[in-house]
């Protein structure tokens, strides 16, 4: 498998259970052939985000910059 990519699969956030979890255990078995970090897992996994489910990470992205530059560093 080494050098093999593979592409994460599109994840639209439609309300529909099953499909959540079909696309979850796509990413998964990417996830079981590489050693990926947990920090770049999210990055990747996130890639296959379109449509509510994009705009939904780009906010939560968003708040947790915010929340950042409101921290004391002191």
């Amino acid at each position: 498998m080494e050098g093999e990519k593979h592409k994460i699969p599109n994840f639209q956030m439609k309300h529909d259970p099953e499909a959540y979890l079909v696309w979850e255990m796509k990413v998964d078995q990417i996830f079981a052939c590489h050693e990926y970090s947990e920090e770049k897992k999210i990055g990747l996994a996130t890639l296959g985000f379109d449509d509510k489910a994009l705009t939904w990470w780009k906010l939560k992205e968003n708040a947790r910059g915010r929340i950042r530059k409101l921290e004391i560093a002191t």
